[in-house]
Parts: C-alpha cells; structure tokens; sequence
C-alpha cells in the first residue's frame, strides 16, 4: 500500500494507527495475532 507522507503514529487499543499528512488514516495490522501486534512486519519470514 502506498500512502501519502507519515506525520504521526500511535497505539490505540493494541493496534497501530498511522496519520497522513492528508489526514488519512490507517490501522497496520495482520491476521497472526488478535490486535495485530506480533512484531515489526519487516521481520515476519
């Protein structure tokens, strides 16, 4: 996914929320754990 320039990030709820510079947001999450925490997704294998 490509999206606009990052300007902020933070936890809500267990999950990580990324903000846009328009406004956007976006919940970075995957299917190997409930909330989505399990790691950096760079380090997954």
């Amino acid at each position: 996914m490509r999206t606009p320039p990052i300007v902020n990030r933070f936890h809500r709820r267990g999950y990580l929320v990324v903000e846009a510079e328009t406004g956007g947001l976006f919940v970075v999450a995957h299917w190997y754990h409930e909330n989505g925490e399990l790691g950096p997704f760079y380090s997954l294998q």
